[in-house]
């Protein structure tokens, strides 16, 4: 510590091993294996400047990684899972990071922080459908990069309490699709064309809306928790026209707790109030309908004792 100015910087290094056999419907290879070792450090450094006791200002450089989970690198490939394959060739993501945030702390649980960030993505994970079928497995991206701002309060008025975040993020990966040209409606040859995307599953806006009530006197907490996700690429095809998008997502949820006596619980949770559709689309074909799913409101209840 240096007055104001807080240092903390080090490496860890990690080691990785795993292997597997996995028993899959095929006569001349019923049992399929993979073995993975690899060894990693991972150098960080993280600065905070204290304005005052609640004013902060941090930045962050560090080095990070996203390890393939088993059925991502499991060799398997049975259509009665849902046409998906393992890849056993899959290697671990990495992420050379960095973060600037400004802090306030107001109160007691009370946060207001703003913050940007920048992720260059080695070997980033995706679940791409293979060409000319609906079958998808597990391929790395080369580079990715990835940008944007972050956005957090937190305050309480009383009893009731306020949280929200918000999140921007602009990824970009560099690709190639094919295209079918035709003159006079008549197929001529296939082109490729080459642009850059967003990442698999990376949406642009995330935004957070909780609103809480909370009476120690009589033992109760209630809460309502509005969740958007922003549309998504959640296929990427061989064909330019064909990529699937998730459309934005509105989700809205309660959560109720009363407690009787000393140390019973009650719980009532009740998730996608809204009943809102998990759609996908095409949107280099004039935003095409392809499905909408409906999953209507789940209840959960709970009664909890507490020793």
């Amino acid at each position: 510590t240096f007055g104001k100015l807080q240092i903390v910087t080090g490496v860890r290094f990690e080691t990785t091993y795993m292997t597997n056999q996995h028993n899959q419907n095929n006569i001349q290879i019923p049992v399929a294996s993979s073995t993975f070792r690899y060894f990693d450090f991972f150098p960080s450094i993280h600065l905070t400047y204290k304005f005052t006791d609640k004013q902060n200002l941090r930045f962050s450089v560090y080095r990070a990684i996203n390890r393939p989970n088993y059925t991502e690198v499991i060799p398997y490939s049975d259509s009665r899972a849902g046409a998906q394959s393992g890849n056993p060739k899959l290697q671990p993501a990495y992420g050379n990071c960095v973060d600037v945030r400004y802090e306030i702390y107001p109160q007691r649980e009370e946060v207001f922080t703003a913050g940007v960030f920048y992720k260059k993505i080695n070997n980033a994970i995706e679940n791409v459908v293979a060409p000319g079928s609906e079958n998808t497995s597990f391929q790395n991206v080369a580079i990715c990069t990835n940008y944007g701002l972050e956005l957090v309060a937190m305050k309480y008025f009383g009893n009731f309490g306020f949280s929200a975040n918000y999140t921007y993020t602009h990824s970009a990966v560099s690709d190639t699709w094919h295209d079918f040209v035709y003159k006079n409606s008549i197929y001529d040859t296939v082109i490729a064309i080459n642009k850059t995307r967003p990442l698999i599953g990376q949406s642009p806006n995330l935004f957070n809306l909780s609103v809480s009530y909370h009476s120690a006197r009589y033992g109760f907490k209630s809460s309502i928790t509005y969740t958007m996700q922003g549309y998504n690429l959640v296929a990427k095809n061989d064909h330019y026209h064909f990529d699937s998008y998730q459309a934005t997502y509105h989700n809205l949820g309660l959560t109720i707790e009363q407690k009787i006596g000393k140390r019973f619980f009650a719980t009532v949770k009740v998730s996608n109030l809204l009943n809102s559709p998990i759609s996908r689309y095409m949107k280099e074909e004039n935003n095409t309908l392809i499905e909408s799913a409906y999953n209507y409101q789940s209840y959960y209840f709970g009664l909890k004792f507490s020793i």
